[in-house]
């Protein structure tokens, strides 16, 4: 799972908000219907984070969409036949057999992965750069509250 490859520390951050940074970027790249909550109000906050909830209709895409994505992982049909027996849903039916699934990756599957990928580099790239104006701005703000109290003049450079 995304969120689980992300538990590490981060800092300032708990691991768990970089989890969720993780996620929510996950989210937002495939249009899985989602809201974002605050996990801990009190601690400092990621740029552009928050605790990803999905919505039924977002975990359902989710499901169907990682099944199809990798019919033959380890979490397809072992996976969900192991939740459907634990929170007993449709146990008249008993397991779900293999050829229910895709036998491999179906086309409309890979394009909607790469068409998330590309957005997920573009929204990475923005919020760097964006990362990237706000600090220039808050270094050029310092720089001018000190000419207003210094005597020294000073040239600065931007590049």
């Amino acid at each position: 799972m995304v969120g689980k490859r992300s538990l590490t520390n981060g800092g300032m951050f708990t691991k768990e908000d970089m989890a969720d940074f993780e996620f929510k970027n996950v989210m937002e790249g495939f249009f899985f219907d989602h809201k974002v909550v605050t996990r801990n109000p009190g601690a400092p906050q990621l740029p552009y984070s928050g605790m990803p909830l999905l919505s039924l209709t977002g975990f359902t895409d989710w499901i169907g969409f990682s099944c199809a994505a990798h019919p033959d992982g380890i979490f397809v049909v072992p996976g969900l036949n192991n939740a459907l027996r634990v929170y007993n849903i449709w146990p008249e039916r008993g397991p779900l057999p293999r050829w229910i699934f895709p036998p491999s990756r179906p086309v409309e599957v890979q394009q909607r992965m790469d068409q998330a990928t590309q957005r997920c580099n573009m929204n990475a790239q923005q919020k760097l750069r964006a990362s990237q104006v706000e600090a220039e701005i808050k270094a050029q703000g310092r720089e001018h509250a000190i000419d207003l109290v210094s005597d020294t003049y000073r040239v600065y450079r931007y590049y």
